[in-house]
């Protein structure tokens, strides 16, 4: 039986979770990203849809260097700030996605391409450093 399982999809949006904590990525994703024109974050679940992480999607809006304008959104998803987190954290469900999204995916995609075959298992995987 799952204990703590009060609904996450009405937790506020930690503050930390800002739009300089996506910078890397879209200075990595967009050489040619003059400015950040509109940032707007998200929860990505109704109420009672996840207990275990709360996932949020951040959308942007950006203005490359040649006048154009691309939109573009990244999921955040992180830890609840509820009495469920200790119990959440100790699944250690991170540690899985991140061997499976940051190590495995990314070794049999190299694979294929070594093999002539340019495949994608799944999204892209980043992790912010802080």
């Amino acid at each position: 039986m799952v204990q703590g399982t009060e609904d996450i999809a009405n937790e506020p949006i930690p503050a930390w979770l800002d739009q300089q904590k996506f910078e890397p990525f879209l200075d990595r994703d967009f050489p040619d990203l003059k400015k950040i024109k509109s940032f707007r974050i998200e929860p990505t679940a109704g109420k009672g849809e996840n207990y275990t992480t709360l996932l949020l999607r951040a959308n942007f809006v950006l203005e490359l260097n040649d006048g154009s304008q691309k939109s573009i959104s990244y999921m955040a998803k992180i830890l609840p700030n509820s009495g469920n987190r200790e119990n959440v954290a100790s699944w250690k469900v991170f540690d899985k996605e991140r061997n499976t999204y940051g190590k495995y995916i990314p070794e049999f995609e190299q694979m294929y391409r070594e093999a002539g075959k340019k495949i994608s298992f799944g999204p892209r995987y980043y992790e912010s450093r802080d």
